[in-house]
């Protein structure tokens, strides 16, 4: 059974092959529904030089970062042998790039707020992306667990 926890000063992923293969797929199906609405937001200043300065700069630093991430993440889920080992930066990397695309899974399924969870039939109308967003949230969830556990 899979298991998320501190150990030795590390984040150790306990998973097995399949289940490693299986989030890896599930890290490429919602990435490549990323699109453009995942850019990084626009708007940051209302005094428009100092928002041309933002968008000429920052917002292009912000969406490499964004893809460098996922493609680590990625990497890491498709050529590790597990366990997986983190160390606490690679593992608030993990939040970051599980976290966006939990929210790519809720947007697939027309989540657009916390009432979500008494909609019982939103498992039964978009099972698969249901079923990533549990997965995704439960290691996110644990990750800060194992976090928070030093």
């Amino acid at each position: 059974m899979a298991s998320i926890q501190r150990r030795e000063g590390r984040i150790r992923l306990t998973i097995d092959h399949d289940e490693q293969m299986a989030i890896y797929t599930i890290i490429q199906h919602l990435t490549r529904k990323l699109g453009k609405s995942w850019d990084p937001p626009t708007g940051a200043y209302a005094e428009p030089g100092l928002q041309e300065e933002y968008d000429k700069w920052v917002t292009p630093a912000l969406a490499a970062t964004r893809a460098a991430e996922i493609s680590h993440v990625a990497d890491i889920f498709a050529k590790t042998t597990p366990p997986i080992e983190l160390t606490d930066d690679d593992a608030l990397i993990f939040i970051r790039v599980l976290n966006l695309l939990r929210h790519v899974a809720a947007a697939e399924m027309g989540i657009t707020d916390e009432s979500w969870s008494t909609d019982e039939s939103l498992e039964a109308r978009h099972e698969s992306e249901y079923r990533m967003l549990m997965v995704l949230g439960w290691i996110e969830e644990e990750i800060v667990n194992a976090l928070e556990s030093w």
